[in-house]
């Protein structure tokens, strides 16, 4: 009786092994492609948050006028976004605005 039951047991191994590798091959392709579009949708969103502030601070970085940027509360989203890492707003010739500049990874003050 025991080599029946070896038998069943093999038997059983060689049943679900290939469901086995089947479901794992179908999770880790479902988990990459969810994984691309949330990365994805990230991108959109923080070129969006960008485009935006872009946009709504164009005027004063030409201008050099760093306390219209505070009231509008551009600094503000560039230190309290949960989707930057690090922000810099540059004036027309390329000189980064002192005010506006969050370092990486470090909250700013």
């Amino acid at each position: 009786m025991s080599g029946g039951s070896h038998i069943r047991r093999q038997l059983l191994a060689l049943a679900l092994l290939p469901a086995s590798l089947v479901a794992l091959v179908l999770m880790l392709f479902y988990l990459n492609n969810r994984l691309e579009g949330l990365e994805e949708s990230m991108r959109e969103r923080v070129h969006a948050t960008a485009d935006s502030l872009a946009s709504a601070s164009e005027f004063a970085l030409f201008s050099g006028d760093a306390g219209y940027l505070r009231n509008l509360g551009v600094t503000e989203s560039l230190q309290t976004g949960g989707d930057f890492e690090a922000g810099v707003l540059r004036d027309v010739d390329g000189h980064v605005c002192p005010s506006t500049y969050c370092p990486p990874r470090r909250v700013c003050s």
